[in-house]
């Protein structure tokens, strides 16, 4: 797929798929026609059941997509496996998926662009929503959905240590060092631990004022509570105060992947600075656990029930495995406890699960044969990626960075390349260069006028999965390349998501366009001068910045355009929220 900057006119082409040298291809005349008769066996064995997914859309329109869910019949997804692993693709020979641009844009400065965004976040935030969890970008005014806690400031305090904010860090310091967790209110086990949890344990490292770890000794013994004393899984929902715990009406009595197994690096970090052994043992439980129900190489289906089953194992729900929402960050624990702990049993953990991904969720579209991580359900496929799903580039960069095998660590950071232009060019399909919440690809049409993909959820909520791929693989490979696609997008984020006051989720990337001399309804002081040569759309703002838009996008951001030395990945693992937490010189799992 081309990609094409209009006011540049610089093409983002992704090279054509790596052809094996003449030295490496084997067999002769007959066992091509071997193989050929072979594979057009279980070509034909697949179509009888192509029809099953030949569906009509949830509108009623016929569509060549996979619909109403993007489902391929397990038949066909098991020859397409088959495919996938009897020709496989070796990149040796090849060194980078992602072009090298003839010219870029980004300023020498850029990060210091990136923070100034953040400082008018920060503004906003502290004029109109100090003390409260969001602050409303466009109405004004706060908003209180996290319990009441603070959220933005606590989830903002290293990229204010980061970005050198001094006065702003300290004068926030000052309002957690006042925090009382000891609330009537029930909150969210993943969304405290990630954002609070996380966010006071990184600014504590970071400056070692005592306060954060005060405050995160407190949050912990609370969150403590969330976890069933007979099968160790945490509860979706606790109570600060009295310790119930809760799982909301519309999850059916049924806990989620990713809040099981979202919590380990935070307690992890609690308990070596504190040296409490109850921080450790809900750690070592979950992990056992997760071990002892080991299957398929760790790529678990995203619902279980509370319960164990009667051989003592997670009862999982038939449900989807996948990157995105409900699985995602369960998946990147296991890699970054490996990264954090050096441990043995969680690097074999990890070099499973990466194992089974490529092998199981590894597919190309049609016709461009761009590559993407699919959903399983049970054994069929759904060709979709949500935004959620876009941190796995950099996932599989990492996971490429740890091996030991040199071969394999090339391919692997060779397919990260390649997953990560996909989403270069899901993000450049839309009208404001900024991506959609839900994408589904087409896997059936060969046509080579059909699309790879198409946009089914429009919505753009500031998510950071895209730019932390970005941050990840640039700190790997220093393709400059990379830099620019990461300004491309922060210039798209200044230009259709800032507000008077801060940031805004959009609820379309494809809005109308605003024809010349027509007014778009925002202040002459609202879009920076630096990207008012981008087409104007009248564009659908929502009244919502999440903390994680200062906590995750800007910081990453910041980091792609700053030196390499701030933060290095040999020193810091990122738990899901973007909170640095530097790795230990021992194995706090073996302690």
């Amino acid at each position: 797929r081309v990609v094409v900057d209009a006011e540049k006119g610089v093409e983002l082409t992704a090279p054509p798929l790596p052809m094996k040298k003449k030295s490496q291809r084997k067999g002769g005349k007959l066992g091509r026609t071997v193989l050929l008769v072979l594979l057009c066996f279980f070509v034909l064995l697949g179509l009888q059941v192509s029809l099953h997914s030949h569906q009509r859309m949830a509108d009623g329109s016929s569509s060549r997509f996979i619909s109403p869910a993007g489902v391929l019949s397990s038949s066909r997804a098991k020859i397409m496996n088959f495919v996938h692993r009897f020709f496989p693709h070796e990149h040796e020979d090849i060194d980078h998926a992602i072009p090298l641009l003839k010219e870029f844009t980004f300023p020498d400065n850029a990060s210091e662009y990136v923070k100034e965004a953040f400082k008018h976040a920060w503004k906003g935030y502290s004029t109109e929503a100090w003390g409260h969890d969001e602050v409303r970008p466009v109405f004004k005014g706060s908003r209180d959905n996290w319990g009441g806690f603070a959220m933005t400031l606590i989830d903002s305090l290293d990229t204010l240590w980061i970005m050198e904010m001094d006065k702003e860090f300290w004068k926030a310091r000052d309002y957690v060092a006042g925090l009382n967790f000891n609330k009537n209110v029930d909150v969210s086990f993943f969304e405290m631990t990630i954002r609070c949890l996380g966010g006071l344990l990184s600014a504590f490292e970071m400056s070692q004022d005592q306060v954060f770890l005060t405050k995160a000794t407190e949050l912990g013994e609370k969150l403590l509570k969330a976890f069933d004393e007979n099968t160790g899984l945490p509860y979706t929902m606790v109570n600060l105060n009295t310790g119930a715990t809760g799982i909301p009406k519309h999850r059916r009595k049924r806990l989620v992947l990713a809040e099981i197994g979202t919590f380990q690096l935070e307690f992890l970090a609690l308990y070596r600075h504190t040296k409490e052994k109850k921080f450790l043992e809900p750690v070592l439980k979950v992990n056992a656990l997760v071990k002892k129900s080991a299957k398929r190489g760790y790529l678990f289906p995203s619902i279980l029930n509370p319960q164990l089953t009667s051989a003592n194992t997670i009862d999982f729900v038939p449900s989807d495995i996948t990157m995105g929402a409900l699985g995602d960050s369960f998946f990147e624990y296991i890699l970054k406890q490996y990264l954090y702990t050096g441990d043995d049993d969680m690097m074999e953990r990890t070099t499973s699960m990466v194992k089974s991904m490529r092998k199981k969720l590894h597919y190309r579209s049609l016709p461009s044969k761009l590559l993407y991580v699919a959903e399983l359900h049970d054994d069929d496929l759904h060709g979709k990626m949500d935004h959620l799903s876009f941190f796995y580039p950099g996932l599989l960069g990492l996971a490429a960075a740890s091996t030991v095998e040199e071969t394999k660590s090339k391919t692997m950071l060779y397919e990260a390349e390649e997953l990560l232009m996909t989403v270069e060019n899901i993000y450049a399909s839309t009208k404001v260069g900024l991506g959609p919440e839900v994408t589904f690809f087409n896997i059936l049409d060969r046509r080579a006028t059909a699309d790879d993909f198409i946009v089914k959820s429009p919505s753009y909520l500031l998510r950071p999965e895209f730019v932390e791929s970005l941050f990840v693989l640039y700190r790997l490979t220093h393709h400059p390349t990379i830099r620019e696609i990461a300004w491309r997008v922060f210039e798209r984020i200044e230009a259709y998501c800032r507000t008077e006051v801060a940031y805004a989720s959009l609820n379309s990337v494809n809005p109308e366009p605003i024809e010349k001399g027509e007014d778009d309804g925002k202040a002459s002081t609202t879009v920076p001068p630096f990207v008012r040569h981008l087409p104007r759309y009248r564009v659908d703002a929502d009244d919502t910045m999440e903390s994680f838009f200062l906590a995750e996008t800007l910081k990453y951001l910041y980091l792609i355009f700053e030196k390499p030395s701030l933060l290095p990945l040999s020193k810091y693992v990122f738990n899901t929220e973007a909170h640095p937490l530097r790795i230990p010189t021992t194995n706090v799992l073996k302690d």
